[in-house]
């Protein structure tokens, strides 16, 4: 009996120790396959960005969600090729469904490095997006729009940074007599506190333009961010914005603007 039961026990342990390889094995299978992944030229990007929502008062009264998925290809160093998508879940106060939607399916190419600070001075990248809009709504995404990057380092730790959007066949519900050109010019700043931790300074004027001249709109908007990287692979962006001046053809200072800050939360995962 007695050599019965060393059979059993050393059995038990036998197995055990099968079972603790076999993990192990599909561990490091795992693990080599998301570091070839991430030493391959594909990326995985994805992001929640979470901010208020506002009701015709202007008054707080639930949650925005925006879930961003990014899957992407670097044809080269300089060169990337992107399949991603926009989805949208808003928890409004009064609502007994919260919506969650597609928003929008884009394909977006980067061309990074068409000038660099060591040779130029100032940087220079370029982004195009191509939009397929899935949503009826007054948002103004547009079917594609063209991104211009330039900027350079003021000091190490502090940059300056200028964007220029151009959001071009815009169509308000899908109706081409609504379509509207919008353009965008970010001017920004930001200050390196550590190697993790950046905060900043960002001023947007955008420019709407209908076919009718007398529906065009002019708006700024002014921000603070900040932001702090976790590791390689998960960071959070923080931003509180105002929209200062709008107006139709020109800025008219919005004197409660004090009143309607939006604050908005960003989750960054860098998968692969």
């Amino acid at each position: 009996m007695k050599k019965m039961t060393t059979l059993l026990v050393a059995m038990g342990i036998g197995s055990s120790a099968m079972a603790a390889t076999s993990t192990n094995t599909i561990t490091n299978n795992i693990k080599d396959v998301y570091q070839g992944l991430k030493a391959s030229p594909a990326s995985l990007y994805l992001a929640n960005e979470a901010y208020q929502n506002r009701d015709d008062n202007n008054k707080i009264n639930g949650v925005n969600n925006l879930f961003y998925g990014d899957l992407g290809y670097a044809i080269n160093p300089n060169n990337k090729l992107t399949l991603g998508t926009t989805s949208k879940y808003n928890k409004i106060e009064g609502q007994e469904i919260s919506e969650f939607k597609l928003d929008d399916v884009r394909i977006q190419y980067d061309r990074k490095n068409i000038l660099t600070e060591a040779n130029n001075g100032v940087y220079l990248n370029a982004r195009l997006n191509l939009y397929a809009n899935t949503h009826n709504q007054n948002d103004r995404t547009g079917s594609a729009n063209l991104r211009v990057y330039t900027g350079k380092s003021l000091t190490e730790k502090l940059s300056l940074d200028i964007q220029g959007r151009a959001y071009l066949n815009d169509r308000k519900n899908g109706n081409a007599d609504n379509a509207v050109a919008q353009y965008r010019l970010y001017t920004g700043t930001t200050y390196s506190v550590t190697d993790k931790w950046n905060v900043g300074a960002l001023a947007i004027f955008m420019h709407t333009q209908t076919k009718e001249a007398i529906n065009n709109n002019e708006t700024l908007i002014l921000e603070a961010n900040t932001s702090y990287a976790f590791n390689d692979t998960f960071s959070v962006d923080m931003y509180v914005d105002a929209t200062t001046h709008d107006g139709a053809r020109n800025l008219q200072t919005n004197k409660d603007w004090q009143d309607k800050l939006d604050y908005g939360l960003v989750l960054n995962a860098n998968v692969f």
